[in-house]
């Protein structure tokens, strides 16, 4: 797994890439997960779920996700809301726009905490759109956050997840 500090101009195999600063959890009032799509990934998300709430007790925990997937979130009681993502909507700026007005239509502060788990443009969108204070997760070139992981694709989706947690920040104590 490889890190990059979005604020420095560097390139992913640069070794002399220095992490960015830990999230200050404690402080955290309103956190928002990313991970839109497929079964398979919000069972492999459900540890830094719990993870992120045991971080952070009291913020506000929303996550985003495709409309066939929040029951799954809804009854995660580390979770306390769900914010349903237009799967018809592939583009970054269709998903940026759309993530824009389901975001404004929860009509909570700001967000202090971004994470996308997925990695794909229309995740990244969701970060953006958040507007959130500190932004991380997996991804490519993202400008303006604070993280970007890049873990080793090789290993259990779950170590993945876990990885992408820990690369933000978060302890995952338990897989």
């Amino acid at each position: 797994m490889s890190f990059i500090n979005a604020e420095s101009i560097a390139t992913r195999d640069d070794p002399a890439i220095e992490p960015a600063a830990p999230i200050d959890l404690a402080h955290a009032r309103r956190v928002l997960i990313v991970k839109l799509s497929s079964f398979g990934d919000i069972v492999h998300v459900t540890p830094c779920v719990r993870a992120l709430r045991r971080a952070c007790p009291d913020a506000e925990l929303l996550v985003a996700t495709n409309r066939t997937w929040a029951p799954l979130f809804r009854n995660d009681p580390n979770v306390d809301g769900v914010i349903v993502a237009d799967p018809a909507r592939v583009s970054f700026c269709s998903s940026l726009i759309g993530a824009r007005r389901a975001i404004g239509a929860t009509q909570g502060p700001r967000f202090d905490v971004a994470i996308d788990f997925q990695g794909r443009r229309r995740s990244a969108a969701w970060v953006y759109a958040s507007r959130a204070r500190y932004r991380a997760g997996r991804g490519g070139i993202r400008p303006g956050w604070q993280r970007v992981v890049h873990p080793d694709m090789q290993r259990h989706a779950v170590r993945v997840c876990a990885d992408i947690a820990e690369g933000a920040g978060i302890a995952v104590r338990d897989l």
